[in-house]
């Protein structure tokens, strides 16, 4: 048996009535040579999610099912989606989302026309039939490794999700998801970004984000954050300044930026009352802005915006609320 072209990933956990869905839209893609893990990651639904995925591993031979006693979170289930996958290149996809009929192959078709490490697609929100575009834009983009990082820091064409990126399944070499982490592909695609050579992106939109309630990102949306969550994305920053400017110093000074960016941005929503319990995280933020104060309001890439709030909360504080 030869192997599939593309391996697709998909996890799931309780979710029996947005999980066909997504399967219907996967078994009516365009797009042929490629397999299904689908993984039950310890769903306590009653049975529900796993009589799901016996009737539709019995409805196509291109579904295999794998099963998970206990959920402990997404990243395990990634792993074991990474380690069986046998196809060349590799996809995740949410189970409460779904493919337009395009979505493989477009990603396909971009990344072997180009000879890519990972092909890049646009996208839509959908919430209560309401359509919003994310990352929809004209035109095929080909970017080499520090391009791509460059792309990724601006946050502009893409982000850090895996749904509208097919990767080159050996780059997930050496590189796994971590357990125990509140937003785990945050950890994950700047490491894969600045090992690849070679991106191809096109602002398509191919895939549905269905945003509700139930999301495991749904607090993302109501704009607030708490310690626990902070301290992620501020280790995650960190972490990710030592990798990048490793391993693309090209960038060193881009993602240096990137993350006094996101330091900011995290200091006035705490100033506006959307991070309770931060007090410690914004001293730790307004610290680390201070001291790098003069490179950052001097980085090519700083916003109008982001000068104003690091006068108006970090510099003039210190300098006892005058200008």
């Amino acid at each position: 048996m030869n192997s599939p072209s593309i391996s697709v990933v998909l996890p799931t956990y309780n979710r029996w009535m947005y999980l066909p869905r997504m399967l219907d839209s996967l078994l009516e893609q365009e797009f042929r040579d490629f397999e299904i893990l689908l993984i039950n990651n310890g769903s306590t639904d009653d049975g529900k999610t796993d009589e799901i995925c016996c009737a539709y591993s019995e409805k196509s031979s291109a579904i295999r099912v794998f099963s998970i006693a206990e959920n402990q979170g997404p990243a395990p289930a990634r792993n074991l989606g990474i380690q069986e996958s046998i196809g060349e290149y590799l996809i995740h996809l949410d189970d409460d989302d779904y493919c337009e009929p395009n979505h493989l192959k477009l990603l396909h078709q971009l990344i072997v026309q180009q000879q890519a490490d990972v092909a890049i697609s646009g996208s839509v929100h959908e919430t209560n039939g309401l359509i919003e575009p994310n990352h929809v834009y004209e035109g095929t983009y080909v970017w080499n490794r520090a391009e791509t990082v460059s792309e990724f820091l601006k946050r502009e064409k893409f982000n850090t999700g895996t749904q509208t990126k097919l990767y080159r399944r050996r780059l997930y070499d050496g590189i796994r998801y971590v357990p125990g982490k509140i937003i785990d592909d945050i950890h994950v695609t700047y490491r894969l970004l600045a090992n690849i050579n070679k991106a191809v992106a096109h602002g398509i939109p191919t895939y549905r984000f269905c945003k509700h309630t139930n999301n495991t990102t749904s607090f993302l949306e109501q704009d607030i954050v708490w310690p626990e969550l902070l301290d992620e994305y501020l280790a995650m920053q960190q972490d990710r300044v030592a990798y990048i400017s490793e391993h693309v110093p090209e960038e060193c000074k881009h993602v240096r930026y990137a993350a006094w960016s996101y330091m900011i941005s995290m200091v006035e929503k705490i100033h506006h009352g959307r991070g309770k319990g931060c007090e410690k995280q914004l001293d730790i933020m307004k610290v680390e802005l201070l001291t790098h104060a003069e490179e950052f309001l001097h980085a090519p890439w700083i916003t109008e915006r982001e000068q104003k709030l690091m006068n108006a909360l970090v510099l003039n504080e210190q300098n006892g609320g005058n200008p």
